[in-house]
């Protein structure tokens, strides 16, 4: 029997309305409608277009889909140029419910590391309780940067291995192509697993790092925030936090006043090309960090400003094509233990959530080939429990 909440999910998740899946298929809206609500079983020259179109198994319609309902679509946090509609906030809990039962099956086989980034979250939450009444918000979210800055591992004077420190920490980074507004999004499963996604369209290895570290700051400072309740005054609050939490995290308050000595002209953008380097951070939000710091007064800061427009820093820095850039590897590392293993073959992963091989790649961001080697892979032997994932 035709399960209409399957169709009604898929195209949900990937934000199509009723119409604009009725273009797709040829069919009128209502038909739509009515497969949908299981008033009528679509032709089997519909379900092999929808296949098609979702790439998925004809059987994905016919199966209710494994969902553990444990993301809150209240709690994702979005960073974009314009607050994102109930359409896009669905659509992102529903991805997410998708790699969150892949994960769950994954996981049967072996045992992750514990997640550092939940005892972190507290005591952010305590530093955020003890301070509120005597500090203001910008020294507490410093305090709470640093804390993570030497909880995750990160070497006090480099920003190198970020994304791996993170990973390892607990966090689930994962990479997907949005529209061009949204930077990325995070949150907390109802049972404290922590989610970053990141927008695949973000190609320089500065811009990651910002990303991932203003996600990061979503993760530790808003924990538990409704983010659908805000106003535009508060939801902006409350990115501005973000934002001031990477940083600081980026860019720790110590080490980088002693790099400033060695600046001769602060005002001048090129001044900070070696030390883009050194912490693979922009030179743009080098010179806010600079400001925020009482190092530039508000002239000079105007006036570096209109140098990174005069060189045409704005839309692209020097370093920004030289700089590595690196991938999430986690999920990447932890499907590649449980397939060499034997722990799961190629073929469960699929057939628990009638996905095709591709449609599993592009959910888990991994590269098209990605499972080349297991798909005629034959084994003959017993599989052993995995015990430990300690690395990617």
């Amino acid at each position: 029997m035709f399960i209409g909440k399957q169709l009604s999910n898929i195209r949900h998740m990937h934000e199509m309305s009723r119409a604009d899946l009725a273009k797709e298929l040829n069919i009128t809206e209502q038909a739509v409608w009515q497969y949908e609500n299981s008033y009528t079983s679509p032709k089997l020259e519909v379900i092999l277009k929808l296949s098609r179109l979702f790439d998925v198994k004809t059987k994905y319609f016919y199966k209710e889909n494994i969902f553990y309902n444990v993301i809150e679509e209240r709690n994702i946090a979005y960073r974009s140029l314009n607050k994102n509609t109930a359409q896009k906030v669905l659509a992102e809990k529903l991805f997410l419910e998708q790699i969150e039962a892949i994960l769950v099956l994954l996981e049967r086989s072996v045992k992750l590391p514990p997640n550092q980034l939940l005892s972190l979250r507290e005591k952010a939450l305590n530093v955020k309780a003890k301070n509120d009444f005597e500090c203001d918000k910008g020294t507490t979210i410093e305090l709470i940067a640093k804390k993570a800055r030497e909880s995750i591992g990160l070497e006090p004077n480099n920003n190198n291995n970020l994304l791996f420190l993170v990973e390892k920490s607990g966090a689930f980074v994962l990479e997907k192509n949005m529209s061009v507004e949204i930077d990325g999004y995070s949150t907390w499963t109802t049972y404290n697993r922590p989610y970053i996604v990141l927008n695949g369209n973000r190609k320089t290895a500065v811009r990651r790092n910002f990303d991932l570290a203003h996600e990061l700051g979503h993760l530790l400072l808003h924990y538990n925030e409704d983010f659908l309740i805000l106003d535009k005054k508060s939801y902006n609050i409350k990115e501005k936090e973000a934002h001031t939490f990477a940083s600081c995290f980026l860019l720790p308050k110590e080490d980088f006043l002693n790099d400033l000595k060695h600046i001769d002209k602060i005002s001048n953008p090129k001044s900070y090309i070696d030390l883009k380097k050194k912490w693979n951070v922009s030179i743009a939000a080098m010179g806010r960090r600079v400001y925020s710091l009482n190092k530039m007064s508000y002239q000079q800061y105007r006036h570096f400003n209109a140098l990174l427009r005069r060189y045409n820093f704005v839309k692209q820095e020097p370093l920004d094509d030289e700089l590595k850039f690196h991938s999430q590897g986690k999920i990447r590392s932890l499907i590649k233990h449980v397939l060499d293993n034997g722990s799961i073959q190629l073929s469960e992963l699929t057939d628990a959530f009638n996905l095709n091989i591709t449609k599993v790649s592009e959910l888990l961001g991994l590269e098209a080939n990605f499972f080349e080697k297991y798909m005629h892979k034959i084994q003959d032997f017993n599989f052993a429990e995995v015990k430990n994932f300690n690395s990617r």
